[in-house]
């Protein structure tokens, strides 16, 4: 059985630290593969305090979220799931919205699968990671991948080793199923350190 824990506004968990043979095939502490994204929905939004350590380097990137697409939903049907959240940070709908008008005009694109970080965001060690993003999506081409930073949000990475080349904000998977290319949007309004 998997690790569970209940994430509670304002109150912190911790998260047992994996062991390596364990951790080589896993991918992602939020991970989002939305296969059925009408019944799953396709937006992850964060609005909490993260602090997210890879104390192992290794061979293997860690990202703190894997965004592997599989699905997508309209920017419509994913936006009025936004507006119904109690506490939603007000930086996210607008921020949301420029995504979508982005999508709309450079690659006609009416759908997305979208990771919002409005919250604050630590990524410790080498050979880490904010994101990594897939596009498993083949037969549907009228969509994109899109991470948004909003104007609310703040991702730190700081390897332990200066010199490590391996630790990123952003990674983009050359792996993609059957055909096509990965349509992916970054979209950085908040604070970004390294």
């Amino acid at each position: 059985m998997g690790i569970t824990n209940t994430l509670t506004p304002n109150l912190e968990i911790t998260v047992p630290s994996r062991t390596v043979v364990a951790s080589n095939s896993k991918s992602g502490f939020l991970r989002m593969t939305n296969d059925s994204p009408v019944s799953q929905g396709s937006t992850l939004l964060n609005q909490a305090t993260f602090t997210y350590t890879n104390s192992s380097g290794g061979n293997y990137v860690r990202e703190l979220a894997h965004l592997d697409m599989h699905g997508s939903n309209s920017f419509s049907t994913e936006r009025g799931k936004l507006l119904a959240i109690t506490g939603l940070k007000s930086s996210v709908v607008p921020n949301f919205d420029d995504v979508s008008t982005i999508a709309q005009n450079t690659t006609g694109s009416t759908k997305s699968q979208t990771f919002i970080n409005a919250g604050k965001i630590t990524i410790k060690g080498d050979q880490a990671s904010f994101t990594n993003s897939y596009d498993h999506d083949w037969d549907d081409q009228n969509r994109v991948a899109s991470v948004i930073n909003t104007e609310d949000g703040e991702v730190s990475v700081s390897p332990l080793d200066p010199n490590n080349k391996g630790s990123a904000v952003f990674i983009v998977s050359p792996e993609i199923d059957k055909a096509g290319n990965p349509s992916n949007f970054f979209i950085m309004l908040g604070k970004i350190n390294l």
